[in-house]
């Protein structure tokens, strides 16, 4: 990983969601708050609206492998990025651009 770590607790996830900003787009909803930490940490929830766990698994395997190949050179921050339905007929490039977008409102790239 390049950059940043994955965010798992979910009291960390509760803290970023109800304290951060948002950012949204057609496929995407992305929580930003401030981070103690030197790196930047980001989770990802996949509701149960999006489907069986096939068609969730595959909204994350490509959202991790968008955010792999991305260089944080901004301050660190604490991100939640959360799929909204649309994700699932998304191609990956439209994924990518919209990953990209949100990065950019939020001042991490």
């Amino acid at each position: 990983m390049s950059g940043w770590i994955i965010l798992k607790s979910g009291n960390d996830f509760d803290r970023v969601i109800s304290g951060g900003r948002s950012v949204k787009n057609n496929y995407l909803v992305m929580y930003v708050a401030p981070s103690a930490q030197n790196f930047t940490r980001i989770g990802i929830c996949v509701g149960k609206s999006i489907g069986n766990a096939v068609k969730r698994n595959r909204v994350k395997r490509r959202l991790r492998e968008i955010l792999r190949s991305i260089n944080f050179l901004c301050k660190p921050a604490d991100c939640v990025i959360i799929a909204r339905k649309t994700t699932i007929d998304a191609g990956f490039s439209d994924l990518k651009n919209a990953v990209l977008s949100l990065l950019k409102i939020a001042c991490l790239i």
